[in-house]
């Protein structure tokens, strides 16, 4: 019996293990003049969010979006959005290329939410901007959402840390979401 418990155990930290592998190494997709960036919120102020931005400004300045998508209440004191609202206008982005997603408060629902205000704009083409360790659960988010989205990561060093989480977090919205599409309470 113990040594069934030992099998089982490795199984799953080995399966732990190539998602980490997976997450770590993904890379996003050269992006396509597109109607909407979306930018994923996270702490602000952190080097994560400044890196989401500065690729979403990027692609603004580029001409190859024309709006874009702050996302994330957040915990913080400053909601996020609004934060990212103020970095935007302060790196010239006109405010009325500048939508606010105010009520989510992790990615799935950042994703989850950008869609009512994208269907209500009618956008088809879609780039998401977030971090390489970001990128598989925003695919996965995205594709379990209809979104058809190209995803671009900022460049940053390998941190184990992150990927735990990211792994972790990807295993959640992954039960998630399949338990909500089981008890069609997600479409």
């Amino acid at each position: 019996m113990i040594f069934l418990v030992i099998k089982i155990f490795c199984i799953i930290l080995l399966i732990l293990f190539a998602i980490l592998i997976w997450i770590s190494t993904q890379k996003g997709e050269e992006s396509e003049p597109s109607e909407v960036a979306i930018v994923l919120g996270c702490k602000i102020k952190s080097e994560s969010i400044k890196r989401r931005l500065d690729l979403a400004i990027n692609l603004y300045r580029k001409d190859k979006v024309k709006s874009i998508v702050a996302t994330g209440r957040g915990r913080g004191s400053i909601p996020e959005y609004i934060w990212m609202e103020e970095e935007l206008l302060k790196s010239l982005v006109k405010k009325s290329d500048i939508y606010l997603e105010k009520r989510s408060m992790n990615t799935f629902e950042n994703l989850l939410f950008t869609r009512e205000i994208l269907n209500k704009n009618k956008s088809k083409r879609l780039i998401v901007c977030t971090n390489r360790f970001h990128i598989a659960r925003v695919k996965f988010i995205s594709k379990e959402l209809g979104l058809k989205v190209s995803v671009v990561g900022s460049r940053e060093r390998f941190d184990i840390k992150l990927c735990l989480r990211e792994t972790a977090a990807f295993i959640k919205d992954y039960v998630k979401i399949k338990y909500l599409k089981c008890n069609r309470k997600l479409k």
